[in-house]
C-alpha cells in the first residue's frame, strides 16, 4: 500500500552545517542572557550581524540537506515543511 522511500543519511557537511547553526543560536542565547544578568553589553552592529546570519540559516540547511528538492527549498524556510 504504501511505497518504500529510501532516505538518505545527512552528510557530514549537513551535520557540521547543524552543529554550528545550534552554536550559534546558544551565542544568542548567552550573550542575551549576560546582558540582562550581568550587565554585559553588545554593540548595535554585533546584533545586527547576528540576527541577520539567524536569517540566513534556514535558506543554508535547506541547501545543504541531501533529499533536497524545488518545494522543500520553499516550505523549509517557511517553516512550512
Amino acid at each position: 500500500m504504501f511505497a518504500s522511500v529510501t532516505r538518505l543519511e545527512p552528510s557530514s557537511t549537513y551535520r557540521t552545517l547543524a552543529a554550528i547553526s545550534i552554536a550559534h543560536a546558544l551565542l544568542i542565547l548567552l550573550l542575551w542572557v549576560g546582558m540582562f544578568y550581568f550587565d554585559f553589553s553588545v554593540s548595535g552592529r554585533a546584533w545586527l550581524v547576528l540576527a541577520l546570519l539567524w536569517l540566513i540559516w534556514p535558506l543554508v540547511l535547506s541547501l545543504a540537506q541531501p533529499d533536497r528538492s524545488p518545494t522543500t527549498l520553499v516550505h523549509r524556510p517557511l517553516g512550512a515543511g
